[in-house]
């Protein structure tokens, strides 16, 4: 063991397998689901889940509290508790139910750190490593609402392509988790799917996670080839200066991602081509051609898509 690796770590290594990470946690959720038989249809019923975990109540406590969920001994038995000011659940139609779906997966994520067969439960994982602890359940839940066998087949039965925002909002009310959540957990899916060079980016003008600074275009989630990972640094390195580029002598760039933020509204259904090549300090140049931005629905985000090229200057 490093003098660097939490004790929190060792122990996913020993749990999860693999490096322990956010994507072994995932594959373990999924081995879960699997073995039950719990990954052939969509939506996932994540009461069932809790059942098999040990849970002796699944039914989520709904009360005013600091963050999205918690776990909670209470009468000696492991709950679940969602933060909601209306201390109810709310109606599926609601923006809210899934994001608190999603919140209800992270917390079955920590309850794996636990002997629910105690009386009170006892944690069983180190305490140590509180920001990875966060990124394995992020893997779990997306293992436990979007196993990557359903994935593959709501995907490859679309009737809509694969470069079509339109599919990936079918798919996350197929599934009952947001866009957002979607996106992350479709992720390493979609890598696999695409052709070689081919990106889709969402982007939306916005401020940082931290809710400070001023609001700029910022990438909310890149879907890259597997076989091009190897270029995913200098892709975003392009994405991130792809408004202040030089343009490179031969392409014309025909079209700017910031301003078709700011032309949203009045836009709201139009699409844009452009060919972009973007420098990059270390002599890279990252040609962008192609490129289609739209606005996804009626929402804030914008979906790009396109293909890509890396070579050396």
């Amino acid at each position: 063991m490093s003098l660097r690796e939490s004790q929190f770590s060792v122990w996913c290594k020993s749990t999860f397998g693999g490096k322990g990470n956010a994507a072994n946690a995932r594959s373990y959720a999924e081995n879960l689901l699997a073995s039950n038989g719990f990954d052939k249809s969509a939506p996932i019923h994540l009461g069932s889940i809790a059942k098999i975990l040990g849970f002796e109540d699944p039914r989520p406590i709904y009360k005013a509290i600091s963050g999205d969920g918690a776990l909670e001994i209470v009468d000696s038995a492991m709950r679940i508790v969602i933060s909601s000011n209306s201390r109810k659940a709310p109606p599926r139609n609601h923006p809210l139910f899934t994001r608190m779906k999603f919140t209800y997966a992270h917390e079955l994520g920590h309850s794996l750190m636990w002997n629910l067969s105690e009386k009170p439960p006892i944690r069983i994982a180190p305490n140590d490593d509180k920001r990875r602890e966060e990124e394995v359940c992020n893997g779990l839940a997306c293992g436990f609402l979007m196993p990557t066998s359903l994935l593959k087949g709501i995907i490859e039965h679309s009737k809509v392509g694969l470069l079509q925002y339109q599919l990936y909002f079918a798919a996350a009310e197929q599934l009952q988790v947001s866009l957002q959540a979607f996106l992350f957990g479709a992720e390493p899916v979609i890598a696999n799917l695409l052709s070689e060079n081919e990106f889709a980016i969402v982007s939306m003008n916005s401020i940082n996670r931290k809710q400070k600074g001023e609001r700029k275009i910022r990438c909310i989630q890149c879907f890259v080839p597997e076989v091009a990972k190897r270029n995913k640094r200098a892709f975003f390195s392009a994405f991130q200066g792809i408004d202040n580029a030089s343009k490179y002598p031969d392409i014309s760039r025909e079209w700017s991602l910031i301003d078709f933020h700011k032309r949203l509204l009045h836009d709201a259904g139009s699409f844009f081509v452009a060919g972009e090549c973007i420098r990059l300090p270390d002599k890279r140049i990252v040609e962008l051609s192609g490129m289609r931005h739209e606005r996804m629905g009626t929402s804030e985000y914008v979906w790009t898509t396109g293909k890509f090229n890396v070579t050396s200057e």
